[in-house]
């Protein structure tokens, strides 16, 4: 099942590459991502951390909700009214684009889902709200690509620590190009990812019950039950 997972990995890493490559740029066709966002900052974490969580209230997104073009609500933290009234300057509206910004899932981007705002972001995820220059999810499915990635890889060549500043987000360059060529991506890429994640998390619930597998017979043993 892992060698499963991996193979979609790399075939939507693939499906990006070829959505992308038949695309014609030149030099005059990029834009620094500073010159078409309205806003652009990460967030921060409650005074107290975990322990300051909720079990209801408004919506923490962490690092570990932001996957590759896919939002997971698996962990996902809450804050109440107050503690939300202290991150006021990290609220997540509707069509942000959401980047990991730190540690191994560093350059993760997805768009947020609608139905979570108003929620805000962790000092590990940044807040990437675009101008009407760019579709959301284009600038997503981008910034997925193995060509974008690089430019995050580069950045980080030599550094002690994964981590991405605002200045370099806002030095990172988008492809600008018309914005029907841009629905037209987002249309064709949004379908086929539909299929592969069903796929994902099909293959990603068997490798849990598969590695839980070996706890749940111990414990039986252990208490007389086989």
């Amino acid at each position: 099942a892992e060698e499963q997972l991996e193979a979609i990995n790399l075939a939507m890493s693939r499906i990006l590459s070829d959505s992308f490559s038949g695309v014609n740029y030149d030099k005059s066709d990029w834009i620094k991502i500073r010159d078409c966002v309205k806003k652009i900052g990460s967030g921060a974490t409650p005074r107290g951390g975990q322990s300051s969580y909720k079990k209801a209230g408004i919506p923490l997104i962490r690092s570990q909700n932001v996957h590759f073009n896919r939002f997971s609500p698996s962990g996902l933290a809450y804050i109440d009214e107050r503690q939300n009234a202290l991150l006021s300057g990290t609220v997540v509206n509707k069509g942000d684009v959401l980047l990991n910004i730190t540690g191994a899932s560093i350059g993760r981007v997805c768009v947020v889902p609608n139905d979570l705002c108003p929620a805000n972001v962790n000092q590990h995820v940044a807040i990437i709200r675009l101008d009407d220059t760019f579709v959301p999810e284009f600038v997503s499915f981008y910034m997925s690509s193995p060509v974008f990635q690089k430019q995050i890889l580069d950045e980080q060549s030599g550094a002690t620590r994964q981590a991405l500043t605002k200045e370099q987000i806002l030095e990172f360059c988008i492809p600008k190009i018309e914005k029907s060529m841009q629905y037209e991506i987002v249309n064709q890429f949004k379908e086929k990812l539909e299929k592969m994640n069903a796929i994902h998390d099909i293959l990603s619930s068997q490798i849990f019950y598969i590695n839980a597998l070996p706890a749940a017979i111990l414990r039986k043993a252990f208490s007389g039950e086989l």
